[in-house]
């Protein structure tokens, strides 16, 4: 029996599980490695917090991975009808892929922020609705990967074969 109040607590749970993966990795390669390089020497701190960062973002993959196994691979979605078979590497892939779809979302809304403050601080009604084009853009295509994102989760939801043997 489909229980889509579960689904939607875990599809909840979930992508800010993955957005956390996805800020840790970003975090790594945007921060701690260009911190890392301008420093040439006593950079075993930068590198401690480099570690740690790396640590916990790899302890959170497989928190995600586990969390996958049990509640999409075993619990949801056995017994649909034309069912695709899914591997540990489709899982290890998919928590990517959804992290950067939740990612993708966070800097359109990002982008829209930017433009709202340059919307409040200009004068003229022309350059006004340019702006307000600008943000229409934006939320259209805020929406839209959204509604992929989603696409993307229902489709596993609806077809996986199998619990995934270790």
């Amino acid at each position: 029996m489909f229980d889509e109040q579960a689904v939607l607590r875990f599809e909840c749970v979930f992508k800010h599980l993955c957005a956390i993966h996805g800020l840790g990795w970003e975090y790594v390669t945007s921060i701690t490695t260009e911190q890392l390089t301008e420093e040439e020497k006593n950079a075993d701190d930068l590198l401690r917090k480099t570690m740690l960062i790396s640590s916990v973002t790899s302890d959170i993959e497989d928190v995600l991975e586990e969390f996958l196994n049990q509640l999409i691979v075993t619990s949801v979605a056995t017994a649909t009808e034309n069912p695709i078979r899914v591997e540990k590497a489709d899982l290890r892939q998919f928590i990517w892929q959804y992290g950067h779809f939740v990612l993708a979302e966070e800097h359109y809304a990002d982008y829209i922020s930017g433009e709202v403050k340059k919307l409040q601080g200009e004068n003229t009604e022309e350059k006004k609705k340019e702006i307000q084009a600008t943000i229409l853009k934006l939320c259209n295509f805020l929406y839209t990967t959204r509604l992929i994102r989603k696409k993307y989760l229902s489709g596993f939801l609806e077809r996986i074969e199998r619990p995934i043997t270790q």
